[in-house]
């Protein structure tokens, strides 16, 4: 599960070292508190960063689950 952008940066630095081996599934849970947000921008953001190969779905917290999940299908990822 990845929260933030800062999440996916120490995920490519676990490949790097070879902590982590593609393909990589990669579950970006938006709309919490303090965490990315299921926006459009905060989604296309974290997309640029997905380390490759990804496979990648998208969830959200609470309220935010319908937005993130019609954003995610919307960009041509899972849920």
């Amino acid at each position: 599960m990845i929260f933030d952008t800062g999440m996916l940066n120490y995920a490519k630095y676990l490949h790097q070292r070879g902590l982590l081996e593609p393909p990589f599934v990669v579950n970006l849970i938006l709309g919490g508190p303090a965490t990315a947000q299921a926006t459009p921008a905060e989604l296309g953001l974290a997309l640029s960063l997905l380390p490759q190969p990804s496979v990648w779905l998208a969830g959200g917290i609470g309220l935010h689950q319908t937005r993130a999940i019609a954003l995610g299908l919307a960009s041509g990822g899972g849920v």
